[in-house]
């Protein structure tokens, strides 16, 4: 495990060391994978060797021209060794989480945010929040409330429309975007770990806010003013993706309303770029 997460200069100083002292070995170890390496050729076996030849054998002089040459091959090893392993630790670990990592901040839905929204699909159901009261006296504003109802929603431009429905009655939720979002990460200390991995599973928010308008079972509730907070919750690393988030929860305050509901997320569209 320790191995995992040594620096990438680290693990290509000691290979080139390694193989640059016994050059024979990197020919013998890439013949034993032929099948990943491919076959080796008799000049790349030689310009190592020459490398060898040309630092480690005292006594041995050699022609300028021919050193520049040889240092060229040295140089060129260690630049390739490099440039392959450093690029794993950097990828393997742009998105790691860490013990008491917390992150909350204000953020634009940028591009990247908003590709990820767009996958976004709020589940069948949605939950009325009643608490011990009857949905009658939880929900404010809200015609002929009821425990569920069944949902559709997603963003469509830059407007989440939620579409409510209970028998014969519906009602539409337009949730503008606002001009920044509230973006929250955090380890929650609950000893839930990625698996095979000592990093923890961080607790995650995507928190909007701005001004709603109703149609429907909503419209009477909804008057000039009226807000929404909708929250998206999840758990994954440092990075947000559309799998992360399982959950939601809306609450809508206002002169003449107050309700809130509450459900899980559909699994995300596909990622075209990912397909």
């Amino acid at each position: 495990m320790k191995l995992a997460y040594l620096s990438a200069r680290s693990v290509a100083t000691a290979t080139l060391t390694f193989y640059v002292v016994d050059p024979s070995a990197l020919f013998t170890r890439l013949r034993a994978g032929n099948g990943a390496a491919g076959e080796i050729k008799s000049n790349d076996q030689t310009s190592c060797l020459m490398v060898r030849d040309s630092w480690f054998r005292p006594g041995v002089r050699r022609k300028e021209s021919d050193m520049k040459v040889r240092t060229r091959h040295l140089f060129s090893m260690a630049m390739s060794l490099s440039l392959l392993l450093l690029p794993i630790r950097v990828w393997a670990c742009a998105c790691c989480a860490h013990p008491g990592e917390y992150q909350i901040n204000f953020v634009k839905p940028d591009a990247y945010k908003l590709s990820v929204m767009e996958r976004m699909r709020l589940g069948t159901t949605a939950y009325l929040f009643t608490g011990e009261a009857e949905p009658d006296d939880a929900a404010k504003g809200l015609a002929h409330p009821a425990d569920t109802y069944s949902l559709s929603g997603s963003l469509v431009g830059n407007v989440w429309k939620l579409t409510f429905r209970n028998g014969d009655e519906s009602g539409t939720l337009n949730l503008p975007l606002p001009a920044k979002m509230l973006r929250y990460a955090a380890d929650i200390h609950d000893g839930r770990t990625k698996p095979g991995y000592p990093e923890p599973v961080l607790y995650k928010e995507w928190r909007f806010e701005g001004e709603v308008n109703g149609t429907g079972v909503f419209k009477a509730g909804i008057t000039a003013r009226t807000k929404y907070v909708l929250v998206f919750q999840g758990r994954g690393n440092s990075c947000d993706g559309a799998e992360d988030f399982t959950h939601w929860q809306l609450k809508i305050t206002g002169k003449k309303a107050d309700y809130a509901f509450y459900g899980e997320l559909s699994a995300p569209i596909p990622d075209e770029q990912n397909e």
